[in-house]
């Protein structure tokens, strides 16, 4: 995208952003429909739900990247990439023989696992952007959000998971807190790669006045 006109690339960033929207708003009604109410408690339909709405205020923007929209668009992108990692990662050697392909090529997870976010992570590269080296560890900050909504909730026996590094009553206080020291040093560690990538592999600018 870097050969495109300022104009053409930008055009061609909504329209993207316009099909990530049209594919998110598709996973979250399917797992809203297969969940019922509880959908929304899943990390995988928070960071697609995120990137909904961020993509979609860049579209109705016209492309337009405020700060503001910048940091979040840049948490969108680090959950869903958290998602994907996590899944081929974490839960698919977990659940055993035949997890990864079903949990990346089976029905609504081809979208909300592996589409959704490589191409959320394309569009963001060429999209504007105004980060600095203290952003990364901003990026994380709705992953803790989430992990501090979830963990009380397993406590509290209200809710159990969805994920088995959340169980707190079935792995216990110990490993509930090495899982989250573990998985916040990943969240942090994919926001410091992301960074990278734009910044420093495809060489984006940090802002439209460099």
């Amino acid at each position: 995208m870097e050969q495109l006109s300022s104009d053409k690339r930008r055009y061609v960033v909504i329209a993207l952003n316009a099909l990530i929207c049209i594919l998110e708003l598709a996973v979250l009604v399917w797992h809203i429909v297969e969940k019922n109410r509880t959908a929304i408690l899943y990390y995988t339909n928070v960071s697609n739900l995120l990137s909904l709405i961020t993509s979609a205020i860049l579209v109705f923007s016209k492309g337009n990247v405020s700060d503001h929209l910048s940091i979040w668009r840049y948490r969108a992108v680090s959950m869903m990439t958290m998602t994907f990692l996590v899944v081929t990662l974490i839960l698919s050697p977990m659940a055993g023989k035949g997890a990864l392909q079903f949990f990346l090529f089976n029905g609504k997870y081809i979208l909300s696992h592996l589409l959704c976010p490589i191409l959320s992570v394309a569009v963001w590269i060429a999209e504007p952007g105004y980060l600095g080296k203290k952003d990364i560890v901003r990026s994380i900050y709705p992953s803790l959000a989430y992990a501090a909504v979830l963990i009380p909730l397993n406590i509290a026996r209200l809710f159990k998971g969805p994920y088995p590094f959340l169980q707190f009553w079935d792995i216990g206080p110990v490993m509930t807190i090495v899982w989250l020291i573990a998985l916040t040093v990943m969240a942090i560690l994919i926001g410091a790669g992301l960074w990278a990538m734009k910044f420093k592999v495809f060489r984006r600018p940090l802002s439209d006045k460099q």
